[in-house]
């Protein structure tokens, strides 16, 4: 089958990771891949048939960019599915879909639409927002297929939109295999990063923006008693700036040089991960949160905010904490640390939440895509995209 698929510019981060592994898993299955963004990304394979689009402020990523952006997709992707004979367009969110709107209605080719997270939560900016409704309700009603990141996703789109009788699928992001770290590379790393074997370290891990919230778990090391914690924060700023540096002002301010860490983007963070004893995420919002299930996967006992999206992954309330209540999140921290029946249970309960989310995700967005059988072939790429 010839697929078509649009996104904008490589960036960090789990979204891009999984569009990543879905255009791999097709070429691996047979399928002709066209991929068209504004740059190039070294990533994917020769196979994948990749077409840029040139757009001036590329870098900036502003509204002038964007305009032309959309436009030059317009025009792109109507060419390239009427000179390759496209059978199928798959894209990783309604706007997306809308800028493929001239080949759906024109030369009828079938979309499915995968939604990721919740675009009206990116910003409070009300214009912005009401652009992005318009463009999110044509996407949908253009889509043959929509499938969701979880439930909570989708009971929000339907409350949203009208997204009547159309086909419609509950996918989850899923785990591949347990990540497995030796001792000796385990102690190797956390001396790297001044963590002594008896000091109790935390992770977490994702895009640092406002939304992560990682000022919520600076606030919470600051009212653990000094010397006994330390928090591992994983990950780069992604746009707009300005909140990395904000929470390295807040880590000052706290007087916790010390004690919380900044590591940048890493190729792999599971191994950061697995050198940590506890893996704590306090986001406001998500979609299916990469950075949670690599951390199960790393085998950590894991804690998250207890939001929709959050709570269908770690599911009990022993691994869920209130943002509305800093104080739930600290008793839970200092418990890990000192009570070793406690600590076990968060241990047994997260391998549960683990197994459960252990499964082929490949073949399965194959099947969702084409309707046709896939098989798994991309657990290398996905290490491929680690280590770029």
């Amino acid at each position: 089958m010839r697929v078509l698929s649009l996104y904008c510019k490589d960036q960090k981060g789990g979204f891009s990771k999984r569009l990543y592994r879905l255009l791999e898993a097709l070429v691996a299955n047979g399928h002709e891949l066209y991929y068209l963004s504004a740059d190039r990304t070294s990533v994917l394979s020769e196979k994948v048939t990749h077409k840029t689009i040139r757009a001036p402020f590329q870098k900036s990523g502003n509204i002038i960019f964007w305009i032309c952006f959309s436009i030059a997709s317009f025009v792109h992707t109507l060419a390239v599915a009427r000179k390759h004979k496209i059978e199928r367009i798959t894209v990783f969110s309604p706007f997306y879909t809308f800028l493929t709107l001239l080949p759906i209605l024109l030369l009828k080719v079938p979309a499915v639409t995968f939604i990721r997270a919740d675009n009206m939560k990116h910003s409070g900016n009300r214009l912005r927002n009401s652009i992005f409704y318009l463009f999110d309700y044509i996407g949908i009603r253009a889509s043959m297929k929509i499938v969701f990141a979880g439930q909570s996703l989708a009971r929000t789109y339907r409350k949203r939109f009208p997204i009547g009788n159309k086909s419609v699928l509950i996918f989850p992001n899923s785990i591949d295999r347990k990540f497995a770290v030796d001792e000796e590379s385990r102690t190797r790393l956390r001396a790297q990063l001044a963590v002594a074997p008896e000091e109790f370290l935390l992770s977490t891990s994702g895009n640092i923006n406002r939304g992560k919230n990682f000022g919520f778990l600076i606030e919470a090391i600051h009212r653990l008693p000094p010397d006994t914690v330390k928090l591992l924060i994983i990950g780069d700023e992604s746009h707009p700036a300005g909140e990395l540096q904000r929470l390295k002002q807040l880590t000052s301010e706290r007087g916790l040089h010390e004690r919380v860490l900044f590591c940048g983007w890493q190729p792999d963070p599971r191994l950061y991960i697995a050198a940590s004893d506890l893996f704590v995420f306090p986001s406001r919002y998500e979609g299916s949160p990469n950075a949670l299930l690599e951390a199960l996967s790393c085998g950590v006992p894991c804690l998250g905010s207890k939001i929709e999206e959050i709570r269908e992954i770690l599911l009990y309330d022993e691994l869920l904490f209130s943002l509305e209540r800093p104080d739930e999140l600290v008793t839970k921290i200092k418990r890990a640390q000192s009570e070793n029946p406690y600590y076990r249970r968060l241990f047994e309960l997260s391998e549960v939440r683990r197994e459960h989310f252990t499964g082929d995700w490949d073949s399965k967005a194959i099947t969702i895509v084409t309707g046709e059988q896939g098989k798994s072939a991309v657990v290398a790429f996905a290490d491929k995209v680690r280590h770029r």
